[in-house]
């Protein structure tokens, strides 16, 4: 009695255990698989929106303010030259003061936009614009799509880290159910059930004196402890997690004692004598069995209750089978995602960097052609004659002069963002080119992709082995019914190659 009521506990302990882990461990594994998605769009939209606002500097705003200032620049170095050079001088400085200031006004007030490198005093105003403080202040704009980001990935790791304990819970109620299993035919046969495996004696019954072989007990316990070993085994290098708190088992095992009180239990023991338990003479007649034969096989419906361990064994691999899976296709979401991200983040950061050095190469070859103009100027000069040669002279000194400004201020202009512009460090990423921040989303984004074939390899692989158990042990039941005695053979043969499969791709997964 004490045994039933046992098994009656664990096994339902076990089933319960396993229902529950498994609708967790599904729930956590699609919520951070959802969470994860949406932090790759995320990503995306905070991707797309420092692109634009990168362009509108490095490529509208940037050159803009870059003219107006060479056009400044060339008036101011003519202004001080103006007294040597004469007249002409004097009427090209004023021109030049003339261009800048239809600059300033059209760039800076008329035509929209308006741009803020010309007029605004944050970013330099009438002296050197700062591109990195302006760019820094469009992309303050964009930070809610960066926490976005950070929230959703954070979000699917919170999730991601339930599947494995509900993996392991899954397991351990599979465990729990083979054992109740054990317990209930153990309670079974010291009653008086008979193995319908077991050979018969003669003089053996249900209602005589009678020996009984019980099941391999040893085999069985072994088997169960190789099971857990593997899942133990497995668990620490799928999940690195502690194992699942034993109250948890105590409080499921309560659970299920109180659920399964007063309700009908597993139908162990001898069939009923004639006027036992309420039976009358005529439902409890039992034909007479000649010596010599044994008898029937016992009946589920005259009390008689058998199931094999090895097909609650085999209900434990694929358990321990579909809780790798689930946590292998979660590890294969979570470095999709972060591969994902990574790559936008880097393919963004091409095309941000790209777009500053333009903006760089178009100011120093402003820079160049200014200086070779002054070049030019200086070479006429020789041999014009006294009355052009000084203000010749004069305006040559003055483009060299502008040119090596104008090189200044296009390598103040188009310099890596810096901590003092305050801009975050992604924005640094996307414009500042090839450096150690860049390499190492470079590697994370390459290990990820490792990691993700991995992971689904192993995925892909699980599932195959869950079939193929399932397909053993399909074949294996069929072989036990009395009218599959025939294809007793070709079934086992056939569960055999697909359990040896299931066993290979189940080694090949970890390797």
């Amino acid at each position: 009695m004490l045994l039933r009521w046992a098994a009656r506990i664990v096994i339902g302990t076990g089933a319960v255990l396993v229902a529950v882990a498994s609708w967790v461990a599904a729930q956590e594994a699609a919520r951070a698989n959802g969470s994860w998605q949406e932090g790759v769009r995320a990503q995306v939209r905070y991707t797309g929106r420092t692109l634009e606002n990168v362009r509108a500097v490095y490529l509208d705003e940037a050159p803009q303010a870059l003219q107006v200032w060479t056009a400044v620049i060339r008036a101011e170095e003519l202004s001080r030259r103006a007294a040597r050079g004469g007249r002409v001088v004097r009427a090209e400085a004023a021109a030049e003061r003339a261009t800048a200031r239809e600059y300033l006004e059209n760039y800076g007030y008329t035509i929209p936009p308006v741009n803020p490198l010309l007029t605004d005093p944050r970013y330099g105003g009438h002296t050197a614009p700062r591109v990195g403080r302006r760019l820094a202040d469009l992309q303050a704009g964009n930070l809610g799509a960066a926490k976005a980001t950070a929230g959703a990935f954070a979000a699917g790791d919170r999730s991601g880290r339930v599947v494995g304990p509900a993996g392991q819970t899954m397991i351990g109620g599979a465990v729990l159910v083979l054992l109740g299993v054990l317990l209930a035919q153990k309670a079974a046969t010291g009653n008086g059930a008979v193995s319908p495996e077991a050979p018969w004696e003669p003089g053996t019954g249900p209602y005589g004196s009678h020996e009984v072989r019980r099941p391999g007990g040893r085999r069985a316990a072994g088997l169960v402890l190789a099971v857990v070993l593997v899942a133990t085994s497995a668990g620490r290098r799928t999940w690195r997690v502690p194992p699942v708190p034993a109250f948890l088992l105590t409080v499921g095992g309560l659970a299920a004692g109180f659920l399964l009180r007063g309700r009908p239990g597993l139908r162990t023991g001898a069939a009923p004598r004639p006027g036992e338990n309420g039976g009358n003479a005529e439902q409890a007649v039992v034909p007479a069995v000649p010596p010599g034969v044994p008898p029937a096989a016992p009946e589920e419906k005259a009390g008689r209750w058998w199931v094999p361990p090895w097909a609650v064994l085999l209900g434990v691999l694929v358990t321990v089978a579909t809780a790798l899976q689930i946590q292998a296709g979660t590890g294969e979401s979570r470095a999709l995602g972060v591969a994902a991200r990574d790559a936008s983040l880097l393919s963004t950061a091409a095309i941000g960097h790209v777009t500053r050095k333009a903006f760089e190469t178009n100011g120093t070859q402003i820079a160049l052609m200014t200086g070779h103009r002054g070049d030019a100027l200086s070479r006429a000069a020789r041999r014009a004659g006294p009355a052009t040669r000084t203000a010749a002279r004069a305006r040559a000194a003055a483009d060299r002069a502008t040119a090596r400004r104008i090189g200044l201020l296009t390598v103040a202009m188009s310099a890596r963002p810096a901590d003092r512009d305050g801009m975050d460090a992604t924005t640094r990423l996307v414009v500042g080119g090839i450096g150690p921040e860049q390499q190492a989303v470079q590697r994370e984004h390459d290990s990820a992709v490792l990691r993700a074939e991995a992971a689904g390899t192993r995925s892909d692989r699980l599932v195959v082995v869950i079939l193929l158990l399932s397909l053993a042990g399909i074949c294996a039941e069929i072989a036990r019914a009395s009218w599959a005695r025939r294809l007793r053979r070709p079934l086992g043969l056939a569960g055999g190659t697909l359990g040896t499969a299931a066993a290979v791709l189940a080694v090949l997964a970890f390797t």
